[in-house]
C-alpha cells in the first residue's frame, strides 16, 4: 500500500471514500479494569451495521473530495464508557483528521487510481478540516457511559481478557476460545 494510504486515519478514509456499504460504532473503554482515567490505555470494538445507502448516496452524489465532513456523523458513531469529557489530546488517533494527509492522498488517488482520475479536489473543503484534530462532527455526537457494569456484562463471553500469548490458540473452535478467555 502507498505511504500516502497507508497513514490515513479511520476518519480520513471516510473522508475520500468513495462508497459507504456500513456504518461503524465503536465502543471504547479503560484497558485497566476500574479504571477513573484512560492512562492506562483504551481497548475496545467496533461494530458494522447497513446504511440507508439512498440518504448517503444523496450526500455523495458529485465527484467532490473530501467528502463533506457531516458524513463522518452519519456513518461513525462513537461511545467511551468510563471517565466524562476526555480532554481531545486523550482521545485515539483513529478519531483525528490532517488536512495534509487526506489533500496528499487525494492527489495519489487522482494521479494513480482511475476510479478517482476524474475527480475534483476542493480546496474549500479541505480548508474546513483541522489541521490534526478531532472533527466537531464527531466530538458533537460522540456518546459517554460510566455504567461499567453494563459494559462487563455486554462483554461477558466474547473479549477475552489477559491472553497469554506463549501458547497457540485456535480460534475457530468454542473450546479454543473459552481457553484463551481463562
Amino acid at each position: 500500500m502507498p505511504f500516502e494510504l497507508a497513514v490515513l486515519s479511520l476518519l480520513e478514509q471516510m473522508l475520500i471514500a468513495r462508497h459507504f456499504p456500513a456504518a461503524l460504532i465503536v465502543k471504547m473503554y479503560p484497558r485497566q479494569k476500574g479504571a477513573k482515567s484512560i492512562n492506562s490505555g483504551l481497548q475496545g470494538n467496533v461494530s458494522t451495521y447497513c446504511l440507508d445507502t439512498c440518504e448517503i448516496a444523496n450526500m455523495v452524489a458529485d465527484n467532490v473530495f473530501p467528502r463533506p465532513t457531516r458524513i463522518l456523523a452519519s456513518t461513525i458513531g462513537v461511545t467511551f464508557v468510563g471517565p466524562k469529557n476526555l480532554p481531545e489530546k486523550s482521545l485515539p488517533g483513529f478519531l483525528h483528521v490532517r488536512k495534509h494527509r487526506v489533500r496528499d492522498a487525494l492527489i495519489w488517488l487522482r494521479k494513480k487510481n482511475p476510479l478517482y482520475a476524474n475527480i475534483t479536489i476542493a480546496e474549500e473543503r479541505l480548508q474546513e478540516l483541522m489541521e490534526d484534530g478531532i472533527p466537531d462532527e464527531i466530538l458533537a455526537a460522540m456518546r459517554y457511559s460510566d455504567d461499567v457494569d453494563e459494559l462487563e456484562r455486554e462483554c461477558a463471553g466474547y473479549v477475552p481478557e489477559d491472553i497469554d500469548l506463549s501458547y497457540p490458540v485456535s480460534d475457530t473452535t468454542t473450546n479454543g476460545a473459552q481457553a484463551a478467555c481463562k
